[in-house]
């Protein structure tokens, strides 16, 4: 018998492809010669699968596919920020500046880190951070890192920052005066400071122990606008300074006015002995006074004159007052020229500041001139005493 093609059944030959004929020996059996003996069809090969094939392919393309998604975030961080730097610091608070990781960088946001520990972030518009809360005197470490499409960059070095001592307590005045003010404050919360430092409008003027709150200033101006903060020096770090105390110097007694200045004097005759001068004579002179000090009490210098005869004399002072005397040359006997004694008296009557000087604007008191009796050749005149009333104003001021 010829054989058949391996699949197919020969033509003719009854039963199903895959199956044995009824009481046909099995492959192996005895005395067979094996699979497709004679006498006996052979089964149909079965088609060819390719299913695992193609599983193999879809999943490799998988895979590549796969790799592009899911690898390419991980191809490393941007540059971090640069130029991280304190600005303002306080005891409780840290101000934080940077720029960028480069002039085009355009983050989504900033993410900044105390300690290592993410505590805020901010708009990528916005590189700069105030960290609040914070302990007096305490390091804090920062970073800040930027993030774009959701990627954080590499952090910027850690920056140390370390918060001021604890500022004193608000500024109070205590005493207020024509010439100084004493301020008042109180002592920081924790540990006691070194010292204090007191300014003056913003230029210091003492330091004070830290065992002490309060410091009175003197030598100052009348009617003149003062500022003060203090600052707390503690483990050599400095606070942050007070809220600035405006203070006003008051205004002295009119009495304390500083005679100065060239100055229009009216006099008038209230009391005559004889002679060409006549009670309710009346004249205007010009005095100027130059006081021996460059401020406060003290003599000055009259350089007056007396119906056209000039004299100078030193006045003393004692409060308002200003008196002294002086021996010149005013009044005649005949031809004969006469030395006068000259005192005068004048009290500050107004007062008003002149260039940071509380000076006296108008004065008043009286003038006396005193004459000795004089022989003239066959004439004499008597001994006699005239009496002005004076009354002057500072020309600065009129």
């Amino acid at each position: 018998m010829a054989n058949t093609t391996a699949g197919t059944d020969p033509p003719g030959a009854p039963g199903i492809p895959g199956q044995r004929l009824a009481g046909a020996p099995g492959p192996g059996l005895s005395g067979a010669s094996g699979p497709g003996f004679a006498g006996a069809p052979r089964p149909a090969a079965a088609p060819r699968r390719q299913g695992p094939a193609v599983a193999v392919a879809v999943v490799a393309a998988l895979f590549v596919t796969a790799g592009v998604l899911v690898w390419s975030p991980w191809s490393g961080p941007g540059p971090a920020p640069v130029g991280l730097a304190t600005g303002e610091l306080t005891s409780t608070t840290a101000a934080l500046t940077w720029s960028g990781p480069s002039p085009d960088a355009k983050p989504e946001r900033y993410t900044i880190r105390r300690n290592g520990i993410e505590v805020a972030s901010v708009p990528g518009t916005s590189p700069s951070f105030e960290d609040s809360g914070l302990t007096a005197l305490t390091t804090y470490r920062y970073s800040v890192l930027a993030v774009a499409d959701g990627r954080p960059s590499l952090p910027t070095a850690e920056l140390a920052v370390t918060t001021r001592p604890s500022s004193p307590g608000a500024l109070t005045k205590a005493a207020v005066s024509s010439t100084g003010v004493t301020v008042t404050w109180t002592r920081p919360e924790g540990k006691t400071p070194d010292h204090y430092l007191v300014r003056r409008d913003d230029a210091e003027v003492a330091t004070v122990p830290g065992s002490q709150s309060s410091y009175a200033d003197s030598g100052l101006a009348p009617l003149t606008d003062v500022s003060y903060s203090v600052v707390a020096v503690t483990e050599g770090q400095e606070s942050a300074p007070t809220a600035d105390l405006k203070v006003t110097t008051s205004a002295p007694a009119v009495g304390e006015g500083r005679l100065q200045g060239v100055w229009s004097v009216s006099t008038r005759v209230t009391t005559a002995g004889g002679g060409s001068i006549g009670v309710g004579d009346t004249a205007e002179q010009g005095w100027t006074f130059t006081p021996r000090c460059a401020g406060g009490a003290c003599p000055v210098m009259l350089a007056g004159n007396l119906g056209g005869h000039p004299f100078t004399a030193t006045l003393n002072r004692s409060g308002a007052a200003y008196t002294g005397s002086v021996t010149a040359h005013i009044s005649h006997c005949r031809t004969k020229d006469v030395r006068n004694t000259v005192s005068i008296a004048l009290t500050v009557k107004g007062a008003a500041m002149e260039d940071g000087i509380w000076a006296a604007t108008t004065a008043g008191g009286t003038l006396r001139l005193v004459s000795p009796r004089v022989s003239a050749g066959s004439w004499y005149c008597p001994a006699q005493t005239v009496t002005f009333a004076v009354s002057g104003t500072d020309l600065g001021r009129s």
